[in-house]
């Protein structure tokens, strides 16, 4: 009787276990695609930080040709190393909502800032700019869905340590 009134104690804890086993099991793929994007995203803009960094004067002439603001090369300097700080905070999983708010932010601006050449796609080189535009769904993508996005957070790792 005791071994019986044990196993009906615990039955529930059982389906309990076997539902998150579910769920996690069904989140899985949603978690390693998420982390994909957030990985394969922030490696773009690091090429696009860099090039600040590395070579502020094609950062002059674009923010000279498309935003109509000229720059020094100290401020392009400065502009590409703010932007690794927040590449690297949204890579790691830090701040979501800022992170990955100011790039997509930063990444709207800069499309939008190539509208007409966006309108006439087929004249070379600007066919080439449209890949502006599934980076910028899969940015507002990872927003939406940021609270969801754990998997090689640094939260998340740190987390998972400390249990």
């Amino acid at each position: 009787i005791k071994i019986m009134a044990r196993i009906q104690s615990e039955e529930p804890r059982a389906i309990e276990y076997q539902q998150r086993l579910m769920r996690s099991m069904e989140m899985k793929p949603l978690l390693i695609s998420l982390a994909i994007m957030r990985f394969s995203i922030g490696l773009f803009f690091v090429v696009w930080a860099a090039e600040k960094i590395t070579a502020p004067e094609i950062t002059q002439e674009i923010f000279s040709t498309f935003y109509r603001i000229p720059l020094s090369n100290s401020l392009a300097f400065a502009i590409g190393l703010f932007q690794l700080f927040v590449i690297l905070a949204f890579m790691l999983g830090l701040f979501k909502t800022w992170s990955c708010g100011l790039l997509l932010g930063m990444h709207l601006v800069s499309t939008l800032s190539v509208y007409k050449q966006l309108l006439n796609p087929y004249e070379p080189p600007n066919y080439l700019l449209w890949a502006a535009v599934p980076l910028l769904g899969s940015l507002i993508a990872l927003f939406i869905l940021r609270d969801r996005d754990q998997l090689f957070t640094l939260p998340s790792l740190v987390t998972r340590r400390g249990q």
